[in-house]
């Protein structure tokens, strides 16, 4: 699984060591015949300007994703994805081929499967 820490605070003082910071990790598994992204619990009271994570991925075949076992709303380009209230998803396709867009809340524990 690859890990990553998404974590932000004021970046002006050092109310960080006193829990005012947010940080989630983020972990995948590419497996065979899906994708699985883990979005952790958040840590910290900070409240970050980000409001959603943009996951784009490069797989060929992928039409269904679930979070927390519902799917979510299908649009048709990135300017809708954007504009949309909540968690959803399109597909494009660019120089290296299909990708999977995928808007996604921060701040919750998450569990994505993209088939």
């Amino acid at each position: 699984m690859e890990l990553f820490d998404y974590y932000d605070d004021d970046g002006e003082t050092y109310n960080y060591e006193k829990g005012e910071y947010f940080k989630q990790r983020i972990g995948a598994i590419d497996a065979k015949d899906y994708v699985e992204v883990n979005i952790s619990e958040k840590e910290g009271s900070f409240v970050p300007h980000l409001k959603y994570y943009l996951i784009r991925l490069h797989r060929n075949n992928l039409n269904e994703v679930k979070v927390n076992d519902i799917s979510i709303t299908k649009l048709n380009n990135l300017e809708e994805l954007l504009s949309f209230e909540g968690e959803g998803y399109f597909k494009t396709r660019d120089k290296f081929g299909e990708v999977l867009c995928i808007k996604i809340k921060t701040g919750l524990n998450k569990n994505i499967i993209i088939k």
